[in-house]
């Protein structure tokens, strides 16, 4: 029976070393793909969190009465107390008066990375009092 030397079993230093390279190699670009998903899932956040706190004021607003919203100009930007970050814009026309028509369009502004975003929701509102009193 032959004895088999201590040199011939297992991994050198050196295999493990180039080992642990090529997989760092390799690892290094998959995880720049995780990290890019990351900030596209922080993005879209961000958008949806916008995107229902217009659609919130948009409520707000269609659950008054017309003549009380009508018409109102765009002013400064109204921060969201809840949301630091998010301030919005309301803007009610009357389109036409005779129809009691109006167009309600809210504007939310929120910070993505280093640049400002802007979503608007717009609706038609009408009176329904005007249609029953024909």
């Amino acid at each position: 029976m032959k004895r088999e030397s201590f040199r011939d079993c297992g991994f050198t230093l050196i295999e493990v070393v180039l080992a642990t390279v090529i997989v760092m190699i390799a690892l290094i670009p998959i995880m720049g793909f995780f990290s890019g998903s990351r900030e596209r899932y922080a993005r879209s956040l961000q958008v949806t969190t916008a995107v229902n706190l217009a659609q919130e004021k948009m409520e707000e607003l269609l659950s008054q009465n017309p003549e009380e919203i009508c018409p109102i100009t765009p002013s400064s930007w109204e921060p969201f107390p809840e949301y630091p970050g998010y301030k919005y814009q309301v803007e009610v026309i009357c389109d036409d008066v005779e129809l009691e028509l109006y167009t309600v369009l809210v504007r939310v502004k929120f910070a993505v990375l280093s640049n400002e975003k802007e979503i608007s929701l717009s609706t038609y509102y009408f009176s329904k009092q005007a249609v029953e009193n024909e």
